[in-house]
């Protein structure tokens, strides 16, 4: 939603504020960073984890409506993961990529 704010702390993770709370105040949701094997480049990474997120709230069908799980958070977090692995461009993962780095237990 283009009214929810985004607050990421790099391998910390971050938080998702969002409308919603009956008291009018934002609902906040933790987004746990997901290890890298290795980190090349990480310039970028934050873009490639709103890119992800901002992919599933425009077109909830190409990541099986996601959100409601709270797995855009963690698709979104496997990405960015994985871009710091490659530099620039070449870090940008595809979507099977990001679906079995977000399969993972190791960051739970």
């Amino acid at each position: 939603p283009m009214d929810s704010l985004l607050l990421t702390e790099s391998e910390q993770g971050g938080f998702l504020g969002a409308p919603g709370h009956p008291s009018g105040r934002r609902r906040w949701r933790a987004s746990r960073a997901i290890p890298a094997d290795w980190v090349l480049d990480p310039t970028g990474a934050g873009d490639v984890f709103l890119a992800t997120l901002l992919a599933d709230w425009v077109d909830r069908r190409w990541l099986g409506g996601a959100a409601a799980g709270g797995l855009d958070l963690r698709l979104a977090a496997a990405a960015g993961s994985l871009s710091v692995e490659a530099p620039g461009l070449f870090g940008v993962p595809d979507l099977a990529s990001v679906l079995r780095r977000a399969a993972r237990r190791r960051w739970d």
